[in-house]
């Protein structure tokens, strides 16, 4: 199955849920880490949001924390909104709030324990990212390719496939591999 076919799936599979009586997507509100409540899946005409699913003790997604805070730095100021989502069940705005001063990472922080919005996007691992607009999921998959394989750290991404990503949907083309495989941590069992 080709990525397009797979991506199609997927927006077919999320539309038939919301069709049977599932709960639309774009209503899904999660806290942030200062209480409000925030629908990252509801995005507005000609903005993009970046979900970038984390946990805090998965030591390949805390390897990435320089690449997502230069990546929130770069976004600043743009249409783009990076969102950090603390998947883990055990983890509340206090411990989130210290692991984000702990790796430098500053950009809206969210609670997801329940992992709803894994479960609206298909994330299933850490650190996953999905790039999102008003007409769904664009992209969803690693951040570059730096971990090829469990216990096998490049160093040096030789495919930057979120930003390369980003990129293409701000110049309002096709992601040209919507779906690639994430190596990381498996999501926890949600609350």
């Amino acid at each position: 199955m080709t990525a397009h076919a797979r991506a199609t799936l997927v927006a077919l599979l999320l539309l038939a849920g919301c069709a049977s009586g599932g709960v639309e997507p774009a209503t899904i509100t999660v806290a942030d880490v200062d209480g409000a409540r925030v629908a990252p899946l509801a995005v507005p005409a000609g903005r993009v949001h970046v979900l970038l699913f984390v946990t805090t003790d998965c030591p390949i997604a805390n390897s990435y924390a320089p690449e997502i805070s230069a990546l929130a730095a770069e976004l600043r100021g743009t249409e783009v909104t990076p969102f950090l989502v603390h998947v883990a069940p055990d983890v509340d705005a206090a411990s989130a709030k210290a692991h984000a001063r702990a790796y430098g990472l500053e950009l809206h922080i969210l609670l997801d324990p329940e992992q709803r919005l894994a479960r609206a996007v298909g994330a299933t691992a850490t650190p996953e990212a999905a790039v999102l607009t008003a007409a769904g999921v664009q992209y969803l998959g690693r951040i570059d390719d730096r971990w090829r394989k469990l216990g096998a750290d490049g160093q040096v991404p030789g495919q930057r496939d979120l930003r390369l990503a980003i990129a293409a949907v701000r110049a309002g083309r096709a992601v040209a591999q919507p779906r690639t495989e994430v190596v990381g941590c498996l999501l926890p069992t949600p609350r």
